[in-house]
């Protein structure tokens, strides 16, 4: 296995570990209608932990592009392998960037109040940056038929800001921007974008 095909195994588990957080969060919705208020409970506990080690996968993802970027300017030649294989993961550039995702979800929060559900921001996001998204992000996940790219790639953004501080660890579902977020969209020299 090559460095590439390291990558496209972490972008899959990501789509993977998304869907399945999706899938606990209808099943929280469908609990809760029913009053279920027991699964509602189990199923929110479960949901923490797998965003909790979603958190963790997209560090270690991180921590691997930087090695792989140093392996590949470092003139290593890469070990040949046999059959090259795509699991799903688009080369730079051909989706919007997590960060690029950045300053308009902190200005969707600040236009909303400072704190929005995850829909809501999403829905915003899909009428703001609609001229923007390439065929890539419009695409279905290869995970989840019913999921543009773009969102998926959003709320990963998500777990990316409130790592750096930009967001609050909020409730499921709710999107809130901390006071380091608020900094960093009102002080273009502070912050990459």
């Amino acid at each position: 296995m090559n460095a590439d095909q390291v990558s496209d195994a972490f972008d899959l588990l990501h789509d993977e570990i998304s869907a399945l957080v999706d899938g606990l969060g209808a099943g929280i919705a469908v609990a809760a209608t029913q009053r279920d208020f027991n699964s509602v409970e189990e199923l929110s506990a479960i949901a923490r932990e797998v965003e909790a080690i979603a958190a963790e996968v997209n560090g270690i993802a991180a921590r691997w592009e930087k090695l792989a970027r140093r392996l590949a300017s470092g003139g290593t030649k890469r070990p040949a392998t046999r059959g090259k294989r795509n699991l799903g993961r688009l080369r730079p550039g051909q989706r919007t960037s997590q960060q690029a995702f950045w300053r308009p979800i902190l200005t969707c929060l600040v236009r909303r109040g400072g704190r929005a559900d995850v829909r809501e921001v999403l829905d915003d996001l899909e009428t703001e940056l609609a001229g923007t998204f390439s065929a890539e992000d419009l695409a279905p996940l290869p995970s989840n038929p019913h999921m543009p790219r773009w969102r998926n790639t959003a709320q990963w953004a998500r777990y990316e800001m409130a790592a750096n501080g930009l967001l609050t660890r909020s409730p499921r579902g709710v999107w809130e921007i901390s006071e380091a977020g608020r900094r960093w969209l009102a002080d273009p020299a502070e912050n990459p974008q």
